[in-house]
This record gives C-alpha cells, structure tokens and sequence, in this order.
C-alpha cells in the first residue's frame, strides 16, 4: 500500500550518556533530555544495574529513585544512558495542503485537531483556535481597514501587546462602552499617553488628576468645561509677576469683536473690570487703548474690609471718581470712628440739601448749629447710649414716633426714665403683669402657683396657691428690672390667653387643671380661682381668653 500524507525527509533522536554524583539522601535528578517512561533509561548506580519502575522512575526530564534507594556518596556514581527520548525535530517537505475550515484546519498537531492554520479564501490566511477563527490575514482590498472584520489583519478577540505598538494608519476603537471611570470605556489605557498632534473629543472629558495644557486651550461649547477642582490656577509660571492674571470673553457689539473680562494688573496688584477692548490681551491688557473701558459691576452685598483712613475725597479704603447714587438708607461709623464732611471751601459755606429738597430726618450724637434749626419733619436720637437731644426750654408738641406704629422704644432694659407724669396712658395690650422667678421656662398661657424650688413653679390640680397665668403680651410690666434666667411675666389682672382643657363656657370659673392648664369649676374653694373664661371651648385641649383678678 503506499505511503498517503507528508513524507517525513529526517527524523533525529538525541541518545547520550549522563552523569550524577549521589549523595546517600537525594532521590531526584533532572535529566538533560525528556523521556515518556523508565525503560527509555538503562541506569546504573556504581556497578548495579537499576530496574526500571522498581528501582527508578522517570518521565518528561526527572529521574526519582525509590524511597530507600538513595544512591550512596561518590563522584559520578550514576550513570544515565538514554536509549530513546521525545522527538525533538521533525522535518516536512510538502508544497501543497488542502484549504481547511475553522473547525477542520489543513495544519495541526495530532493532540488538538481544531487549532491551526487554515485558507478562508485565495487572498486570505486564517489562525483557528478550537474550532474559532482568531486571527486572519488578508488581502482584500489591499489590506485596508474600514471595519473591525476589514483590514490587513484581523484579530477576533481581545489583544495583548507587551512590548510598543506602532500604528501607521488611523487607529478606531468602534466600542460604544461609555465611559464612566478612568478604567472604562471603549479604549483604556493604564500608562500615559503622549499625543503630538491634534486631539478632538466629541463627547464630555473627565479629567481625574491633573490636567495641564501648554500651549492654547480652545473651545467652542457653550457649557464645555466643568472644573471639579476647588481652585484653577493661571499664569502658574509668572514667578516675576510679569504678566497679568484674569479671566478674558469676548462678544461682537454689531461692528467689532470685543474683549472683557476681569483681571489682576501686573504693574500694582489691583483687580480690574474692563470691557469694550478691541485688541485681545496678550500678557498684558492694553489699558492706553483708546477702546479700554473699566466695566460694570452688579452686586447683592459689598463688604470692603480694608482699613486705610481717608484724610480727603482722594485717600481711604473706598475710592468712587464720580457720583454715588444710593437707593436705600446709608449707615456710616459703625465702628464710631469718626465722620468727617467736608464743604471744600470757608467755614460756613456748603449746605445739606436745598430750597424745596430737604432732607427727612437727621440723626447725630451732638449738633452744634451757630443760627436755628428749622425741623419741618422729625428729629430723633437714634439710640439712648450714643446720641442725645437735650431741651433746655419746653417741648411744645406731641412726641410721635415716625415710620411704622409700635416700632420705637422709651428707655431700655438698660437705660430707664427716672419719673414720668401723665393724666392717661393707654396700651394697646390687655394685662397688668408683674416679673416673678420660676424654676424653669414656662410658654405664654401657663397655669402656675407659687411655690417649687423659686418663687414660682408649675400648678397643681385645684390648687389654692395658684399665682395666675403667664402673660403673652402685658401692656403693663412691673419689676422689669428682674432678667434672670427662667424669669416670667405673670398676669395679675386683665385678660390673657390661657392653656384649658374639657369643656368651657363663658363666664365659667377656671381653677388649675395640672400640667399647666385650666379647667371649669363650677364649685371651687376659696383661693383657688384663677379668673373667669372669655370664650367657649368643648375640645381636649386648647387656649381662650380668660379674665385674671381677683374672684
């Protein structure tokens, strides 16, 4: 029969002889070429021969002596001799092979028949691994790439580069992973990346470390730039303050590209807000263009805290060139330094206001006038510490309080009148209270008696030590001079809201229901009534008006 497939041209086996030096304890020597079984070694231990898989065994490049066979001590003792061996080359000659198919290669190995080599196509070489084509290489179209199954070589699968990679065409990573990290996305690189060209990005950037730019940084996108970074530093190489620093737009006004924006001048410190420039700035903004305009500012609040003293209209820590045009009320020496206004000329020269534009009110510690004071509206002492009006003669007028009803103060907590005559006083509040000391906080409405660790304490049902109810708003207030902590107000007489509970009709007696509160009694003992109800009440609990005194 004759011979079918590749005719083999040369077949070599290496066979030699191999030495080892025993020690008495060693049992494991490694062998200079790979053999499949014990019998591929004739092995002798000085002048006895070993008998292979009893004495010894061997497989691929080990030799192991049986337990209790150590080779005794000496020098080149064990001789090894190979009488066969794995095939270690094989020569073919063969000028033709069939195409093959992924899964039926031309050229394989006996032990894995679905990888090897195999041609899709007359222009095409294909690498199949298991039965799945991994690699292919082609000449379609030349070898241009349009897609990822196009192209020169074609690699089905992820691929592993140790070493540089070189591309000299265009490189397109297809995915559309997104990109949410620095390790997603449809290409992710673990090093650096070093891009000599020009670089565009379709979508949004997220830069992780830190991100330097050194030549221009353009773009276009209204909203392009998102910078997570509490702080972005320019001009970080100005170590000379040779440049200026700031942020610079522009916009056309219908006929001129235009340039604003905000900066720190080089040349003293200051930050300025420019507009109108027709020359884009370079290092430094051009302020002798005849097109520099300082720009306006709009703002909520303004805090100046530098303390440089003005001496004159052209020195101190706010400077304004023109007018300034001030809305609403103008507080000045807060700090009760003082206000100096000077007229600019001789001594009674200069007026506040003019001939039909008076000022409203005036406001001051002291006012010293050389003629009269002609008030046709108010004139008030802005606080009972720091300012004061002194009437040597009589006050013929009533004493109004100007703006809002109920918003001025005679006196203080601190500062009290020594005595006041009047035939009436009216108050728009309902009580005569007097302060007492309680040993702890109590709201408005509060049924409490005398008693506790204090003067005061929270009342007992039925009680006849009751005290009354703290006030909410007395019209009149004895012992104010008792601020303490947990000091009440408590209503003597008058109405006053008051805490109830159960039901209630008006004109009912209240006595103290505990915990605070009022409840109807129809029968109460004496010294025990705090006043009588204003108003019905059916719900559990609640608060009316109740009138306190004597009952």
């Amino acid at each position: 029969m004759a011979y079918q497939g590749l005719q083999p041209v040369n077949k070599t086996l290496s066979t030699a002889t191999q030495y080892f030096s025993g020690d008495g304890t060693t049992r494991q020597f490694t062998l200079s070429q790979g053999v499949s079984q014990a019998s591929d070694l004739i092995v002798m231990v000085g002048n006895t021969l070993q008998i292979p898989g009893i004495n010894y065994t061997a497989a691929s490049t080990t030799i192991t002596f049986a337990v209790g066979n150590a080779p005794a001590a000496g020098t080149n003792n064990i001789s090894v001799t190979y009488i066969a061996g794995n095939l270690t080359t094989l020569y073919i000659t063969a000028n033709a092979f069939p195409a093959g198919t992924t899964v039926a290669p031309s050229i394989f190995t006996s032990a894995a028949t679905s990888s090897g080599i195999y041609w899709p196509a007359t222009n095409q070489l294909g690498f199949t691994v298991s039965g799945n084509t991994r690699v292919t290489v082609s000449d379609v179209a030349n070898g241009v790439a349009t897609s990822t199954s196009s192209g020169a070589l074609q690699v089905n699968g992820g691929l592993g580069v140790t070493g540089a990679h070189y591309v000299g065409g265009v490189l397109y990573a297809q995915s559309g992973t997104a990109s949410t990290s620095q390790s997603t996305g449809a290409l992710v690189v673990s090093g650096g990346v070093g891009i000599s060209g020009a670089t565009y990005i379709g979508g949004s950037m997220t830069v992780a470390g830190s991100f330097t730019v050194a030549g221009s940084f353009n773009t276009t996108s209204t909203n392009s730039l998102t910078v997570n970074d509490p702080f972005l530093f320019l001009a970080n190489t100005n170590v000379g303050n040779a440049v200026d620093i700031g942020v610079v737009g522009t916009y056309n006004d219908g006929t001129l590209q235009r340039y604003e924006g905000l900066y720190r001048a080089a040349s003293d410190g200051r930050f300025r807000l420019f507009t109108n420039l027709a020359t884009p700035p370079g290092t430094l903004v051009t302020t002798n263009d005849g097109s520099y305009r300082y720009g306006d500012l709009w703002l909520g609040n303004a805090n100046v805290t530098a303390t440089t003293a003005s001496t004159s209209s052209l020195t101190g820590a706010l400077l304004v060139s023109g007018g300034v045009g001030i809305s609403g009320a103008t507080y000045l020496n807060g700090q009760n330094n003082s206000i100096a206004i000077g007229n600019g000329g001789s001594s009674g020269t200069g007026d506040f206001g003019a001939s039909g534009a008076t000022f409203g009110q005036y406001w001051g510690t002291n006012g010293q006038f050389s003629g009269y004071v002609n008030a046709t509206g108010n004139i008030l002492a802005a606080t009972a510490t720091l300012n004061n009006i002194t009437v040597n003669g009589s006050v013929n007028s009533s004493l109004i309080p100007g703006g809002t009803s109920n918003s001025y103060t005679l006196g203080s907590t601190t500062q009290w009148w020594n005595k006041t005559w009047s035939q009436t006083v009216n108050a728009l509040y309902a009580d005569l209270a007097e302060k007492y000391q309680a040993d702890a906080a109590y709201e408005p409405g509060t049924v409490v008696m005398f008693g506790g660790t204090e003067e005061v304490t929270l009342a007992d049902v039925d009680t006849p030590r009751v005290a009354g109810v703290v006030s909410t708003q007395p019209g009149y207030l004895l012992n104010g001079g008792l601020n303490t902590e947990n000091s009440i107000e408590l209503a003597l007489t008058g109405r006053v809201p008051c805490k109830v509970t159960g039901t209630i009709r008006k004109g009912d007696m209240l006595t103290s229901a505990g915990n605070g509160y009022a409840h109807a009694n129809h029968n109460p003992a004496m010294g025990t009534v705090i006043g009588k109800a204003l108003e019905d009440h059916d719900d559990l609990e609640g608060i009316i008006e109740v009138v306190v005194g004597r009952y």
